[in-house]
């Protein structure tokens, strides 16, 4: 039966196969916020709306990955904990002054971290942006901000990762040993695998 908590997912505006690399910049996404600044009004509203649109928005778009084009995404996720707030202001300056293409960001609060040696979240915040992966620029750019990353006692969300420095995972996730000895002790011919893991060196 349907409620406030029903996850109800109504894609109206179907995509083209293929979209043009070019068609996400920084023309379009500016006029984009514009018009939602704009269509917010200048009032405080509270009201209820259904949880898929409030969770997922960009699933009101069929197909909405085929915005970002044939080359895709690279999506960068980071937590911070709540006495290294400022550096999520550092990371949007960086972004700023660098003038790469950042098409969406989302700011989330974080309630208290588990006890999982490879868990992401912390008592802080998380920040998800997406990059165009066809800019060749916004690699090395990533790299220098994820070395102020660790100096702010942060992480990288792992499950959305595509080009961590394996060195630096030891530092964001201290109890990496702790899960690399749960591996051994359930599989220790290292059966299970995958190219993420050997990737990362969390075998």
């Amino acid at each position: 039966p349907h409620h406030e908590f029903s996850y109800i997912a109504k894609p109206t505006l179907p995509l083209p196969n293929h979209l043009a690399d070019s068609f996400l910049r920084r023309s379009t996404v500016k006029a984009y916020n514009s018009l939602r600044i704009l269509s917010a009004g200048r009032t405080e509203t509270i009201k209820k709306t259904e949880l898929s649109a409030f969770m997922h928005p960009l699933d009101k778009v069929r197909n909405w990955n085929r915005l970002y084009g044939k080359s895709g995404i690279i999506q960068w996720q980071i937590a911070v904990p709540e006495v290294s707030e400022h550096t999520l202001f550092d990371v949007i300056d960086s972004i700023q002054k660098a003038k790469v293409p950042a098409f969406l960001a989302v700011l989330k609060k974080l309630g208290a971290s588990n006890q999982a040696p490879l868990s992401f979240p912390m008592e802080g915040w998380t920040l998800a942006v997406d990059f165009p992966a066809n800019d060749k620029r916004i690699y090395g750019f990533l790299d220098a901000l994820d070395q102020e990353l660790v100096k702010a006692g942060g992480r990288i969300y792992l499950a959305k990762d595509a080009r961590l420095d394996p060195e630096l995972i030891p530092k964001m996730y201290p109890d990496l040993d702790e899960w690399k000895s749960i591996r051994k002790n359930i599989d220790p011919d290292r059966r299970w695998q995958s190219d993420f893991s050997r990737r990362l060196n969390l075998q």
